[in-house]
């Protein structure tokens, strides 16, 4: 159904009273991706929606991770990720090989061989990070996931989900 003229000319706002709204905006807290040449450019809240869109096989789950990351440990802010293509041990392995900078092949070795270092690592990132790992949601369904940790008190910061083509 289209707006009536009625309706529509309402939705156009002047100068002064847009200004009165920015006015009277609460300020909400901001925060960034952890790449200085994105964060002195934009800042993110709760209720940004960003989409990282580009071909297949040009990083952007590796670029999630990254943010991701950047979001956990550092500003501390719950994440829930779906990952609707890649299993969760998938997605860790990426995880793992950001953080102790060592390629994704060797992190089995890696974790074998330092187990210490292995549960520092999970420690950091468990009380952030929860993963989602199933295939073929809607956003009925990634609601639905959103709305079962809040019955939890686990009230999430940021939601992210790999799999562009869901959009």
């Amino acid at each position: 159904k289209q707006d009536t003229a009625e309706e529509q000319i309402k939705d156009i706002m002047t100068v002064d009273v847009g200004y009165q709204r920015l006015e009277h905006k609460k300020v909400e807290e901001t925060f960034g991706v952890g790449f200085d040449n994105i964060d002195n450019t934009i800042q993110f809240t709760r209720k940004n929606v960003v989409i990282l869109g580009a071909y297949s096989g040009s990083g952007k789950t590796t670029m999630l991770a990254e943010w991701i990351l950047h979001w956990c440990i550092k500003c501390h802010k719950k994440v829930l990720f779906f990952s609707l293509e890649m299993p969760v041990e998938d997605i860790m392995k990426i995880l793992i090989s950001k953080i102790v900078q060592i390629q994704q092949f060797k992190v089995y070795e890696y974790i074998k061989e330092r187990p210490d270092t292995y549960e520092l690592i999970m420690d950091a990132l468990k009380k952030y990070l929860f993963i989602v790992d199933k295939n073929y949601l809607s956003f009925d369904d990634m609601g639905n996931y959103i709305k079962l940790l809040a019955s939890r008190d686990i009230m999430v910061d940021i939601v992210a989900v790999d799999y562009f083509q869901y959009m």
